[in-house]
C-alpha cells in the first residue's frame, strides 16, 4: 500500500514538473500578466464594495437622524398640545 502511495507521488510530481517545464517564456509572460489583471481586479472590486457599503450606512444613518428629529418634533407638538388642554 505504501508503495502504491509512493508510486502516485512521484508520478504527480514528474508530471508538476513537465508541466512547469513546458511552458515557455511567453507562456508564462501571459500568466503573469493574467494574473496581475485579476489582482487589480479584485482591488477594484473590494473598493467598490467598500464604498458602496459606506454610502448605505451613511444613508441609514441620515434616515435615522430624520426620524429622530420627526419623532422629536412629534414629541414636542404632543407636550404643546396637553399643555394647551390643561388651561
Amino acid at each position: 500500500m505504501r508503495t502504491r502511495k509512493q508510486c502516485w507521488l512521484i508520478l504527480g510530481m514528474a508530471t508538476g514538473l513537465l508541466v512547469m517545464g513546458g511552458c515557455s517564456k511567453s507562456d508564462t509572460e501571459k500568466l503573469e500578466k493574467d494574473a496581475k489583471a485579476t489582482g487589480k481586479d479584485l482591488q477594484k472590486t473590494a473598493s467598490d464594495a467598500a464604498d458602496a457599503t459606506k454610502k448605505a450606512a451613511d444613508e441609514a444613518a441620515e434616515k435615522a437622524k430624520k426620524a429622530a428629529d420627526d419623532a422629536k418634533k412629534a414629541a414636542e407638538k404632543a407636550k404643546t398640545a396637553v399643555k394647551d388642554a390643561t388651561k
